[in-house]
């Protein structure tokens, strides 16, 4: 890349991964997905601070017949985690309810709507992937 650079006029280029990456961050702060994404990063949390929640929550998958998966958390500085993020939580919604239910806590979960918009967000950042 810098070899490449240093044949155009140009003395500095950005990354263009690097430009889509801010972007997509950029956007999240004007956006309607901000209170799901709180909510979805509070949940994911609970699971993985707690040994003993995280194996409730494979008790769950396991009673479910899903495959036995952490939740993965949104790290700001690691590329598509907010993605890889509300993926997994979707594809585990129904343990991760099942296991809250079990569970005495003070998560406010998703609501229906909110739900829908994680799903939506999926939808939009997988081709930024």
């Amino acid at each position: 890349m810098v070899a490449a650079i240093r044949l155009t006029r140009y003395k500095h280029m950005n990354c263009v991964a690097h430009m889509l990456q801010r972007s997509v961050t950029v956007s999240f702060a004007d956006s309607g997905f901000v209170n799901a994404l709180v909510k979805a990063c509070k949940v994911v949390g609970h699971f993985k601070h707690s040994p003993t929640n995280a194996a409730e929550l494979q008790a769950q998958q396991v009673s479910l017949g899903k495959k036995q998966e952490p939740l993965i958390q949104d790290v700001p500085t690691r590329w598509n985690s907010t993605l890889e993020m509300v993926k997994r939580l979707s594809s585990n919604k129904e343990a991760v309810i099942a296991a809250l239910d079990n569970q005495e806590h003070k998560l406010v979960l998703p609501t229906a709507a909110e739900w829908d918009k994680l799903q939506r967000l999926e939808t939009l950042l997988e081709p930024c992937r």
